[in-house]
């Protein structure tokens, strides 16, 4: 949000909770019942209900601006919004040019000499649609996926106790015979 120039603004004092809580009382609370008198039971048909349904919660609750101007602000022409509202990670290559993100491991692939990146501060952009990017002082890096780690399963209490309890078998005829000596 820096980035965009916006201040947040967050909801500490009681009497700011008071007010979102409220407003979030009321939707569970009044919007439910105002489906149950209608018998709506179908998404489609709720859907279609919403906006009766704000109109009527805005003629009820909603309060002038104390100033009438537009806050908002159009964008500038550098400002990328695919870029800026995605999640970045930091991370450092290697001396390989490599960083972990996640299960993957990245190579940075590059026509630069490689110690010109050894142990620089990356940015890895995870996108909503999966795709990454990396990026070294804000432009692009190009990179490949060298190697994907797969971690253990998560096993609820009842399998980690018998996984546990279990000896690891050993194959009785097998063992140890030193060769080429």
């Amino acid at each position: 949000m820096k980035e965009l120039g916006i201040e947040l603004i967050f909801a500490n004092s009681p009497q700011a909770k008071g007010r979102v809580e409220r407003a979030n009382a009321i939707l569970q609370d009044r919007l439910v019942k105002e489906l149950r008198l209608r018998n709506i039971s179908d998404i489609e048909t709720a859907n279609a209900y919403l906006p009766e349904f704000r109109e009527k919660y805005n003629q009820k609750f909603a309060k002038e601006p104390r100033l009438p101007e537009n806050a908002h602000r159009p964008l500038i022409a550098h400002e990328d919004l695919d870029m800026i509202l995605v999640e970045k990670h930091r991370r450092v290559l290697s001396k390989n040019l490599e960083c972990h993100f996640e299960t993957k491991r990245y190579q940075i692939t590059t026509n630069r000499p490689a110690y010109a990146l050894r142990n620089a501060p990356v940015t890895v952009v995870s996108h909503p649609d999966g795709e990454v990017d990396i990026l070294y002082k804000g432009k692009p890096l190009e990179h490949r996926v060298m190697q994907i780690y797969t971690s253990a399963p998560i096993l609820n209490r009842k399998d980690l106790k018998h996984y546990l309890d279990t000896p690891p078998t050993y194959r009785e005829n097998q063992s140890f015979a030193p060769t080429g000596i």
